[in-house]
């Protein structure tokens, strides 16, 4: 059986949230497919030296790196249910809704393509819309 794929919203790689152990000590031996999705903003929730801007150059290829420009930590889910955004300033000067809408779009087109094989996503999101959002001054995107 395949390794289950993963995709990482804003992940923190830090000792107090993984019981003493850092995903970027065994990162490199990883086989399932990764993609991670890095919010520009760095904030007290997601430290620059902790977020994806560590993990992803030690990440196996293929991975793929969708930054949200301007974008905090807690952009990346629902404001309604955000119950710690108020510790995680600054929380950047993207519009929310916009960074909420293309980061589901990009779970879900991450998954279908693993899961149910949607060739049409792209590797690195090209028919998840990834060319118009870089276009458009939203995010970036590197694969590896």
């Amino acid at each position: 059986m395949a390794p289950s794929p993963w995709f990482g919203l804003e992940p923190v790689d830090a000792t107090t949230l993984g019981g003493g152990v850092l995903a970027r000590d065994g990162l490199d031996e990883v086989t399932a497919p990764l993609a991670i999705l890095g919010a520009e903003v760095s904030s007290p929730c997601s430290p620059a030296a902790d977020s994806y801007a560590t993990l992803f150059p030690l990440a196996p290829s293929p991975t793929v790196l969708v930054t949200g420009l301007g974008a905090g930590y807690t952009q990346l889910q629902s404001q309604d249910t955000c119950v710690c955004c108020i510790a995680c300033f600054p929380g950047g000067d993207a519009d929310a809704a916009v960074v909420l809408a293309y980061s589901v779009r990009y779970v879900t087109a991450f998954m279908a393509r693993e899961l149910l094989d949607d060739a049409t996503v792209g590797a690195a999101f090209a028919g998840a819309g990834a060319a118009d959002d870089v276009a458009a001054g939203l995010v970036t995107v590197e694969s590896r």
